[in-house]
């Protein structure tokens, strides 16, 4: 067993299963079914007591900043290099370019970081409609009666109510 499934074995109290060395080929009606009311409340517990991240706001912004400086440097580099005599202007040019690359990155990084919490959200919500679906199952809910029949049964069955 890896180190990390025996770590997560041990915070979740889950039962050892040397049977599943990796977790290859487990889906998610498996997950389903290790999602029990008292891990659920482990897990609300855990993400009571993970402190909130501060600062993404501010991170936006400072890229943002850093974004137009550099678009602002390599206007004015450009303009240099145009004004400039013709054997300096290929190094005034390079240093511009410089800059405009990273204001690309600097936008690149901004919405990366966006996607990503993007798709943390659907993650989450799609972990909790999982949840849910297991607390409201209509499997658990339902009880009655049930009738076995064959398959020669059912089709008389099925003609029999086509007829009438």
């Amino acid at each position: 067993m890896t180190k990390t499934s025996t770590v997560l074995e041990d915070v979740f109290d889950l039962p050892a299963n040397p049977a599943n060395e990796t977790l290859q080929g487990s889906t998610a009606h498996n997950i389903a079914e290790l999602m029990t009311p008292a891990l659920l409340d482990k897990l609300d517990k855990i993400d009571a007591a993970l402190p909130v991240v501060k600062g993404l706001e501010s991170t936006e912004t400072e890229l943002d900043e850093l974004a137009d400086l550099a678009i602002d440097a390599f206007k004015n580099l450009n303009e240099m290099a145009f004004n400039c005599d013709t054997r300096h202007a290929g190094e005034i040019s390079g240093a511009a370019a410089t800059y405009l690359g990273h204001a690309i990155t600097a936008r690149k990084n901004k919405i990366e970081k966006k996607l990503k919490m993007v798709e943390l959200q659907l993650k989450k919500l799609k972990l909790d409609q999982e949840a849910n679906k297991l607390q409201n199952s209509p499997e658990m809910a339902i009880s009655g009666e049930a009738v076995l029949l064959d398959r020669n049964q059912l089709l008389e069955k099925l003609l029999g109510s086509n007829i009438q």
